[in-house]
């Protein structure tokens, strides 16, 4: 029944593209595992219906997510017997030398389908290039003889002169050097479709570092504030504490409310009962204000609720 997997897999509703290796056949069952990069909802959607199959006595199955970016799908025969390895990447790590990431929306523009299949291949070029950064990610041995002879293959079907210089040249020194992911990392990138937006966003993260922020909640004498206190200047040396309140009682309009109507202590804390619809959207905007203009460094908040 695992051939009847793989012709649905191979003609199912979803895109992928397979990173490396011959194309998905029959030959992969028992045989190790085949790297396909898709988009989340592309994955979501494949182990969806993987566990439609289960329900109809096709195969066994295991999913695990053992690191960011990729999920393992495991399809069984029902005895036992036979395996299909999947590494199924939306967020592809392995350009050396670089911290953009490989996603299937950036690179989608440069795959190729054949009529009626769903999983597509990169130009041969680009997909050497990946192969490349894929061996130095993970410090392949040049001597194992699936890895020698697939540069071999992409050696006699590569058409980009440079992309074969660095193939040779890997190849004949059984190194990756830094040239080679130099000259191949510069390829991959200028092919990357990067929206502008995240590219921003990305770029003001790394500016101003990651900022988390920690909430503690309880009524009044609880220690909400010693708490505070304590992990600011025990355990997070980069922590500040922050009073909740402070994210709308400092606005200009609530201080003008408490200078018209006057209230004491009691009479403030049922004004901000009374306008709270307003009050929460008020301190929605004071922690929108303090999330852009965060710390430079690594941060964390503390605020303190009643």
């Amino acid at each position: 029944m695992l051939e009847t997997c793989i012709d649905n897999i191979l003609s199912g509703p979803w895109r992928f593209v397979q990173l490396r290796g011959a194309p998905l056949s029959t030959t992969d069952i028992n045989r190790g595992d085949v790297d396909l990069l898709g988009s989340p909802e592309a994955i979501d959607a494949l182990i969806t219906e993987c566990f439609k199959w289960v329900k109809s006595g096709y195969c066994h199955l295991h999913v695990g997510a053992r690191k960011f970016g990729k999920k393992v799908l495991l399809l069984y025969s029902l005895d036992g017997t036979r395996k299909l390895h999947f590494d199924l990447w939306y967020s592809l790590p392995q350009l050396v030398g670089s911290k953009t990431p490989l996603t299937f929306a950036a690179m989608e523009s440069h795959i190729d389908y054949t009529t009626g299949c769903s999983i597509g291949r990169f130009q041969v070029d680009l997909e050497a290039c990946i192969y490349l950064h894929h061996l130095a990610a993970k410090k392949k041995d040049f001597k194992i003889k699936h890895n020698y002879e697939r540069l071999d293959g992409y050696i006699d079907t590569c058409h980009e002169l440079l992309v074969l210089d660095c193939l040779k040249q890997a190849r004949t020194t059984a190194r990756i050097d830094e040239p080679i992911l130099n000259e191949t990392r510069s390829l991959i990138l200028n092919v990357l479709d990067i929206d502008k937006t995240k590219l921003l966003n990305d770029c003001r993260k790394r500016l101003r570092g990651s900022q988390r922020l920690l909430c503690i909640m309880g009524c009044d004498g609880v220690g909400k504030t010693s708490l505070a206190q304590a992990l600011a200047e025990k355990n997070l040396p980069r922590a500040k504490s922050f009073r909740g309140k402070r994210l709308y009682r400092s606005s200009l309009l609530y201080k003008l409310m408490v200078t018209i109507f006057r209230p004491s202590l009691e009479m403030r804390e049922q004004l901000d009962e009374f306008f709270a619809g307003p009050i929460y959207l008020r301190a929605c905007f004071g922690l929108f204000l303090k999330e852009i203009t965060g710390s430079s460094a690594e941060s964390v908040e503390i605020f303190r609720f009643r």
